[in-house]
């Protein structure tokens, strides 16, 4: 065997210890093998999977928390995989560094990354990938507080993951949707939104899904003052978190069932759901909530 058939093999191995690294939650580990496998294939001139192992890195060091670090592997796979000529894989990369900079507050930083995969996608006419744009740009402009913009963007979002059949994400942007048609005040249309979520995400069991719905539709209801149906709502979704064991999603659900009791001014009922709605978003380092 000659020598680069052997660094090969190990480059391989290095990628592949990274990649079940990674799936094990073992961030730090991932981390090392990803950079020992981009250093062996950038030796090999293999520009293609030193951009895999790079966005490894990124997400693992985005999964540490080490997101300035992210920032950079993830700018280092673009450059990689713009030289070995893969677009696709270049728009996942420029896509998960507008996440990292979102994460960061970075707004506009995090905009002009997702404008520059949007490009991408549309010269490459993949339409899966312009409905995780327009996803993340309706997110954005949640954030701006442009409700109008977002609400378009997730109607964009629907559009696109429709066309390519992908449901769960359909169901996705449709909760997305919901939220903002929610915050304008426009609940028939909201309702019907989460529900159209509701019924994807339950007929593929994804119940993490379904938790995220199904409190963003108890919120409705509590803004409509519909508080019986509020709080059957919002039961269905705590009684989802224990068998699954989602903790935000726990709390979440008994934060808006300690809301149903102060608005009908059952005070200690109240206090006892927030109470235990704190420690758990305490627990779970969840600042928002």
């Amino acid at each position: 065997m000659t020598t680069q058939e052997t660094e090969r093999q190990r480059a391989e191995k290095s990628l592949q210890d990274g990649i079940e690294a990674y799936n094990d939650g073992k961030f730090d580990i991932a981390a090392e093998a990803c950079t020992d496998a981009e250093i062996r294939f950038r030796f090999l001139g293999d520009v293609k999977h030193a951009g895999d192992s790079c966005s490894l890195l990124a997400d693992a060091q985005r999964q540490n928390n080490q997101l300035k670090q992210a920032v950079i592997s993830y700018q280092r796979a673009v450059k990689l995989y713009q030289e070995a000529s893969t677009p696709l894989s270049e728009a996942s990369s420029v896509l998960s560094l507008g996440h990292v900079e979102r994460q960061q507050a970075h707004l506009d930083k995090a905009q002009t990354a997702y404008l520059q995969a949007q490009n991408i996608c549309r010269t490459q006419q993949n339409t899966q990938g312009l409905g995780y744009v327009a996803l993340a740009l309706g997110h954005i402009a949640l954030q701006q507080g442009h409700i109008a913009d977002a609400t378009e963007q997730y109607q964009e979002a629907l559009h696109h993951f429709h066309a390519a059949n992908d449901v769960i994400n359909e169901a996705a942007a449709s909760r997305s949707l919901g939220n903002v048609q929610s915050l304008a005040q426009h609940f028939a249309e909201a309702e019907a939104s989460y529900k159209h979520g509701l019924e994807v995400y339950r007929t593929h069991s994804d119940h993490f899904g379904t938790i995220d719905t199904l409190t963003g539709l108890g919120r409705m209801y509590l803004e409509e003052e519909q508080f019986e149906q509020a709080t059957t709502i919002f039961t269905e979704a705590f009684n989802l978190t224990l068998a699954i064991e989602y903790a935000l999603g726990q709390a979440d659900a008994q934060l808006g069932l300690a809301e149903v009791s102060l608005l009908q001014s059952r005070i200690d009922q109240a206090l006892t759901a927030a109470t235990s709605a704190y420690q758990q978003y305490a627990d779970e380092h969840n600042a928002p909530g």
